[in-house]
């Protein structure tokens, strides 16, 4: 159990790469295989951290209810081995479950629907819902607005750090090529000016071939 939440947190802090640590299925699995092996007891509050991201996406309903059944089932046969007095067993979300008032996680068209409860809800959150983002663990397409809040926040999050990683590359990359072209311009032999730009920091360098 320390080696899945050593990776939880890796997967929660801001230096989380996909493109070099673990995927978030990798986690999940760890999480599903410590759970129901039962031998240690955590933190009531992390142990619903866990089982929350490890429930993030639910097996298709229509195909392997009994999937998430059985994960249903591990969950609290743990809560009854550590936690016996814990009445809040876990039970997945679904529409029934949602209109029974027993949701445990909402997704995003059910919290505009009910934050906007009578209202107009903007368009451009209502375009969100239509986007589709492509879920690595179900290998597929999901629409956003069928998406929980939590695994919304978390993926947009990871795009956010992979992009910024990508950009952080390029960036390297392109300050690695100034600078040579720095240290051949101090050997250059030709003799030249350099202009810069007064509102942005471009520069231009003019070579004076005519002294050659």
């Amino acid at each position: 159990m320390k080696n899945v939440i050593k990776m939880f947190k890796k997967y929660c802090s801001d230096d989380y790469d996909i493109t070099k640590d673990f995927t978030y299925t990798e986690l999940e699995t760890e999480i599903k295989r410590e759970v129901r092996k039962k031998d240690t007891k955590i933190d009531l509050d992390l142990f619903y951290e866990l089982i929350e991201l490890a429930s993030e996406v639910e097996y298709d309903r229509n195909k392997d209810e009994h999937l998430n059944k059985s994960w249903e089932k591990s969950i609290n046969n743990y809560l009854k081995k550590f936690y016996p007095k814990e009445k809040h067993y876990y039970l997945f979300s679904n529409v029934n479950n949602y209109n029974k008032g027993k949701n445990k996680m909402l997704t995003l068209s059910q919290f505009l629907k009910k934050q906007f409860k009578g209202k107009k809800i903007p368009s451009d959150l209502n375009s969100m819902c239509s986007e589709q983002h492509y879920s690595q663990s179900k290998g597929k397409f999901l629409f956003k607005g069928d998406m929980d809040i939590c695994h919304l926040l978390r993926s947009l999050k990871q795009e956010i750090n992979v992009y910024i990683k990508q950009q952080n590359v390029l960036e390297n990359k392109r300050a690695e090529k100034i600078k040579k072209f720095n240290d051949w311009l101090g050997k250059c032999p030709v003799e030249y000016t350099e202009n810069r730009y007064p509102d942005n920091e471009m520069k231009t360098i003019n070579f004076e071939l005519d002294r050659l």
